[in-house]
């Protein structure tokens, strides 16, 4: 599997599936950290521009639309689709993964011409990913495998991670140069969701690497 990520823009990750190789040009625009020793060192480039030449139908399945990163990336989807003159579809799963499946379901008798898709749980969206592809709508995963060393979901054509070791990296290395030896708790959830546990144990590999001490990490319930 090869991985590309935009460094001009180090949250966000593009991976090419190896099984439908991609034509598209891409430029490297920059360097990450050279200190950065993770899984996302030699991974960012900039994808140029697609060209849309026809009016066309995109779907989005969000996982929820109450997370800001993803209602930001759900906007820029928008907009962009806005801009070519295409339509559009969103439906929001709210962390369910049998809501997921049933609106991917749904969405395939939508006659979109392309879906992108942030699973909630990957293994539940094998079936609708098998016809998917079978019927040749093309699936984005978003965020999902959240790393370039993970395998590609069956049955999707490309995926869009958040570069989230290299956030993590960035972000306990701020914290131990301002304030050495700082003392941090992490919270995460208690939703069987693939990327935000991944973030999780991200950061926590991070914060003890880069000299911080670990309180405690706890799961939000409800």
């Amino acid at each position: 599997m090869s991985t590309t990520t935009s460094a001009a823009a180090p949250t966000t990750t593009a991976t090419s599936s190896d099984s439908t190789p991609s034509t598209e040009t891409t430029v490297a625009v920059g360097e990450v950290d050279p200190e950065y020793p993770g899984p996302e060192k030699d991974t960012f480039i900039l994808l140029e521009e697609p060209q849309v030449g026809e009016k066309l139908k995109f779907g989005f399945l969000a996982p929820t639309t109450s997370s800001p990163p993803v209602m930001a990336l759900q906007i820029a989807f928008q907009e962009k689709v806005k801009e070519w003159g295409s339509e559009y579809v969103v439906l929001d799963a709210s962390f369910d993964p049998q809501k997921q499946v049933s609106q991917f379901n749904t969405m395939l008798t939508m006659d979109v011409d392309a879906i992108a898709v942030g699973p909630i749980v990957s293994a539940a969206l094998s079936e609708p990913l098998r016809a998917a592809k079978a019927a040749g709508i093309p699936v984005v995963s978003v965020m999902n495998p959240p790393s370039p060393e993970m395998p590609m979901l069956e049955g999707s054509y490309t995926v869009i991670a958040q570069g989230m070791d290299l956030g993590s990296y960035l972000v306990t290395k701020y914290v131990a140069e301002q304030r050495p030896g700082t003392k941090i708790g992490l919270l995460g959830t208690g939703l069987p969701v693939e990327s935000v546990v991944y973030l999780c144990e991200r950061m926590e590999y991070w914060v003890q690497a880069n000299g911080l001490e670990l309180i405690d990490r706890v799961n939000a319930k409800g």
